[in-house]
């Protein structure tokens, strides 16, 4: 056996981290010791460029991995999503996401991140609101996609430090209400998000400064960078 394969499962967890998953699937055939480690690593990355366009199988493979985590009752810190967007086979994504976002925050997910790709905008079409429900992420990472247009009466993102939200549409409240509800948020990222205008509720105490980076021309819906550094301890 190899001086690598004796390493402690946590320590082989670490080596994996920096793999896609492909790669980590691959290391099931190194020796025996590797055979079931990437099953359990702590992040999941997942791109649509490994299944060769074909969505259905990208996404049954996607559910059933989640699947295996809570039934193995394992903790999962972080889950990377690329997928293709398109009209015919939206519905059907947005049904396994109203699956997916309960099981990753069973499994206590840190930090999620999605991307939607398509030819054209499809941020209509694919609604995430049951994103907003999860109260375990620290990190949320948004592209092309739709955060509903209801306004849910609470969002627990007690935990959430950092908001980055690309070409999504979203409604003024629910950013306010997503600022309200974040004791720990420290920064936050928009750009070209349709539906939003302004930032009524940032609380000067809560933070040291705020500076407005302008990417483009901002246009009458809203498309811009805004970031903010939480104020320091020392007060200043």
């Amino acid at each position: 056996m190899d001086r690598i394969s004796e390493l402690p499962k946590e320590i082989l967890h670490r080596i994996l981290y920096f793999l896609s998953q492909k790669d980590a699937v691959r290391t099931s055939v190194l020796s025996k010791s590797w055979r079931y480690i990437w099953c359990t690593r702590p992040n999941l990355d997942f791109s649509h460029k490994s299944f060769k366009g074909d969505k259905t199988k990208f996404l049954s493979v996607v559910d059933k991995t989640l699947q295996h985590y809570c039934n193995q009752r394992l903790c999962l810190e972080e889950f990377r999503l690329c997928m293709l967007g398109d009209d015919s086979a939206d519905q059907e994504s947005v049904l396994f996401f109203d699956k997916w976002i309960p099981l990753l925050t069973s499994m206590g997910v840190k930090d999620f991140q999605l991307s939607i790709i398509a030819e054209q905008s499809v941020r209509g079409i694919i609604d995430l609101h049951v994103v907003l429900k999860a109260e375990s992420l620290t990190l949320l990472w948004l592209y092309n996609c739709n955060l509903g247009q209801n306004i849910p009466e609470n969002i627990p993102f007690v935990r959430l430090q950092e908001l980055q939200l690309c070409n999504v549409l979203i409604k003024n409240e629910i950013v306010d209400k997503i600022i309200s509800s974040c004791p720990l948020l420290t920064t936050m990222l928009f750009l070209d998000c349709e539906g939003l205008k302004t930032i009524k509720k940032i609380r000067p105490h809560w933070f040291s400064r705020g500076s407005w980076n302008k990417e483009r021309k901002l246009k009458e819906l809203g498309e811009f960078v805004y970031k903010i550094e939480k104020m320091r301890e020392s007060g200043n």
